[in-house]
């Protein structure tokens, strides 16, 4: 996932042999994603997002 200059809400999704532009899972730019209830491989919660369970 490339997220540049938005705020991504990800709720009960599965990013699992994800690429992005810059990294493995997400790729995080000006950006602040809420991430909840998801299973991130190996990327974990990208710096910038708020993560809640």
């Amino acid at each position: 996932m490339d997220d540049a200059s938005g705020s991504p809400t990800l709720i009960n999704v599965i990013l699992w042999g994800n690429t992005a532009t810059n990294g493995p899972g997400i790729y995080n730019v000006d950006s602040t994603p809420s991430i909840s209830y998801s299973v991130l491989q190996e990327s974990g919660c990208p710096s910038g997002a708020t993560y809640g369970v």
